[in-house]
């Protein structure tokens, strides 16, 4: 039976998650004889869910978000402003390993679509309506085929921002379930068995601080309160302290470890 287990409830799991990004967003590109550029910002939600899982402890991080854009398209003495309104969604799933913490690719869907706010000519037909009315919508139909580079920039750009966030949250949610000693113990070559998996109330990691001639808990853990009220949660058996300094026996350690410990 495990000697040492961490428990974080799936609902503090979500509220670690959750906050609010603030992403810039810009794009500048020349088409023929037209340059077309656009800035802004983005509001991003974030958030989390524990999907049960065994072997592993996977969060799922999502984002929501959409951003307004001032984009403009010159054409020699002929501007057009415009508001890009991006809109985006992303899921990167997180996996927190025995040994290490992985992400897949994440999944972004992104979109963009632009509205014409204005036109403005130099020079002696600014006055007429007819040259503008045909030189806007010339522009308006270039910034509209700029829509989908927008998009994909901006898949880009938020499916890097919500990958950083996600490994972020691992890392702290790894380091509410395991002990500091585990660290401590790999730098000496005593590695215990660990066991990870997610379940209806939260994340697992049931660790085994015995080598085979030794003997790890010999009842089950306590079981969790029934109102779920607890957000971490740590079981340690005396056999895990026995066994791990049992299996530095005859080893020379630095006093940085030893601290650590």
């Amino acid at each position: 039976t495990p000697n040492d287990v961490g428990f974080v409830n799936r609902s503090f799991v979500t509220f670690l998650a959750r906050q609010h990004l603030d992403q810039p967003v810009g794009f500048s590109r020349q088409v023929t004889t037209t340059r077309i550029s656009g800035t802004g910002r983005m509001t991003l939600e974030l958030s989390a869910t524990v999907p049960e899982s065994v072997g592993r402890n996977r969060l799922l991080v999502q984002a929501r978000g959409n951003g307004t854009l001032a984009a403009t398209a010159d054409r020699r003495r002929v501007h057009v402003r415009a508001t890009a309104r991006p809109a985006v969604a992303c899921t990167q799933a997180v996996d927190i390993l025995p040994r290490t913490i992985a992400g897949d690719p994440p999944e972004v869907s992104a979109s963009s679509r632009t509205r014409l706010g204005g036109v403005g000519i130099d020079g002696l037909l600014s006055r007429c309506r007819l040259v503008q009315r045909v030189a806007g919508r010339a522009l308006d139909a270039a910034l509209a085929a700029n829509d989908p580079r927008v998009a994909a920039a901006l898949e880009k750009t938020v499916g890097e921002r919500v990958r950083e966030e996600g490994i972020a949250l691992a890392y702290r949610v790894n380091g509410l379930l395991r002990s500091a000693v585990w660290d401590q113990l790999r730098a000496v070559d005593y590695e215990p068995a660990v066991d990870l998996h997610n379940d209806a109330a939260g994340l697992w990691s049931a660790t085994t601080y015995a080598h085979a001639h030794e003997l790890a808990a010999l009842t089950p853990r306590p079981n969790l309160p029934a109102d779920g009220a607890l957000d971490v949660v740590r079981w340690v058996h005396e056999s895990a302290v026995t066994n791990s300094l049992g299996g530095l026996a005859g080893t020379t350690i630095d006093e940085a470890t030893v601290r650590g410990l």
